[in-house]
């Protein structure tokens, strides 16, 4: 009878070691969850650990990024990710950007490799706005837009944000990240910062003001009805271009709305010489953290 009830032990001993060994299996198989991590390598560089967390949960409709700190590279593969987004998207109503992430570059050099959370981004029709965790220092969130630190860029306009109109940020100097304002569903009128009226043109990729079908890049019904340019004609030609060349050039009225030169002026000072300064003093800083190695 001691005998069997030692063997009997033994056996339910081994059970519980083997389900123990097997939870890590079952949490990776997460549907929920999409986990990269893994050692970036190039050419004269020392191997470079990263990891990059990416957790949907269904309850809340939040996306939570979390990246390693100090991480260069966020997603070993892009089309595998971005294979996981379209199955989660329909349900993302917000995404949630913690403080040790900057949303980076992937680590292969595909076609999308220089956009890859943008890209992401834009399959997310549902999405309402981004949450930032305090602390971080790479990014902003602005009535739920996601910016570049000090607004220098905007990153994505949520395409379900419930607004019909939106400002560009007066400091928003370095223009839209690639899909930047992709698929809205509510946004009819689009306003660009005075500040960059007197440049030639506002730096964006061809889609970010267009509704596109991702997976075929065919241009699609877009909400934007109304594009308001601080400037003249031929300082918006480049955006001019992009809505004929894509056949969408009537789903939106293009407003001139030409400052005076002291207004010009006043914005030069107002807005471009702050942001530069900040951006200056914040490289300088990476620099010195980039040499002391703190």
């Amino acid at each position: 009878m001691k005998e069997k009830t030692t063997r009997l032990i033994s056996v339910l001993l081994a059970l519980c070691l083997l389900c123990a060994a097997m939870l890590p299996a079952f949490a990776a198989d997460d549907p929920n969850v999409y986990v990269s991590e893994g050692i970036y390598l190039a050419g004269g560089e020392d191997p470079y650990p990263f990891s990059t967390t990416v957790t949907f949960d269904p309850a809340t409709g939040r996306l939570t990024v979390d990246e390693a700190k100090g991480n260069i590279v966020s997603i070993e593969n892009t089309a595998d990710f971005c294979r996981w987004i379209k199955t989660v998207a329909s349900g993302v109503k917000t995404v949630y950007i913690t403080k040790n992430s900057f949303i980076s570059n992937f680590s292969n050099n595909d076609s999308l490799a220089d956009f890859p959370f943008n890209r992401a981004f834009a399959y997310l029709s549902n999405l309402e706005s981004f949450e930032l965790e305090k602390g971080n220092t790479e990014l902003a969130v602005k009535d739920g837009v996601l910016y570049s630190r000090d607004y220098a860029t905007l990153i994505h306009y949520p395409a379900a944000k419930p607004d019909k109109t939106y400002k560009i940020e007066e400091a928003c100097m370095q223009g839209l990240e690639p899909y930047a304002f992709c698929n809205t569903r509510y946004l009819e009128r689009l306003e660009f910062p005075a500040t960059r009226s007197s440049l030639e043109y506002f730096d964006i990729e061809e889609y970010s003001l267009s509704a596109l079908d991702l997976d075929t890049g065919e241009p699609q019904t877009g909400s934007i009805r109304q594009i308001v340019f601080h400037g003249t004609k031929e300082h918006f030609t480049y955006i001019a271009h992009f809505y004929e060349g894509n056949n969408v050039v009537d789903q939106a009225e293009i407003i001139y709305d030409t400052p005076g030169a002291a207004n010009n002026f006043l914005n030069f000072f107002r807005v471009t010489i702050p942001t530069y300064f900040r951006l200056m003093i914040n490289m300088f800083r990476q620099l010195l953290q980039d040499i002391t190695g703190r």
